[in-house]
């Protein structure tokens, strides 16, 4: 299994089911299981994502009460949920496609990749695990013990 960190309320947005992609400046040919961690720290507002956050902040109101059945505060350092990396494709060839709510949760500019997900399963309650940059490996172990806690549907 390989782990995804994303900033919050991202990662519990994909949790919940309202972020249905995400957007990076690069590509891998890893597809399968991936975690969605919740990074440990929420960026600054002089941060290039602090934009994307406040916007996803208020995509994330309009979903409070899901959000807090997920967890009563945003979990942070943490595995939040599982999916499937299905594929991954250029940001030009789909973000016309794509809802405005879609749109505004990620970075569709030039050069970028989007990361298609599905079978996406919140987790009943946060792991805590150190994320890294990219897309990185978690040892067995542990990806055992996030699965376990995966919501079956």
């Amino acid at each position: 299994m390989r782990g995804l960190t994303l900033v919050q309320p991202l990662a519990s947005l994909v949790a919940i089911g309202v972020k249905g992609n995400e957007t990076r400046g690069w590509s891998t040919s890893y597809r399968g299981v991936i975690a969605i961690h919740a990074a440990k720290e929420m960026p600054g507002a002089d941060h290039p994502l602090a934009r994307l956050v406040a916007t996803s902040s208020a995509i994330a109101a309009e979903h409070m009460e899901r959000l807090k059945m997920l967890s009563p505060t945003l979990p942070l350092g943490a595995v939040v949920c599982v999916a499937t990396l299905l594929d991954i494709v250029r940001a030009a060839d789909v973000v016309d496609s794509l809802s405005a709510h879609e749109r505004a949760l990620g970075d569709y500019g030039a050069g970028r990749f989007v990361f298609l997900l599905g079978d996406v399963l919140p987790l009943e309650e946060p792991y805590a695990i150190r994320g890294l940059q990219g897309l990185w490996p978690i040892e067995a172990r542990a990806a055992s013990e996030i699965l376990a806690r995966a919501v079956k549907p």
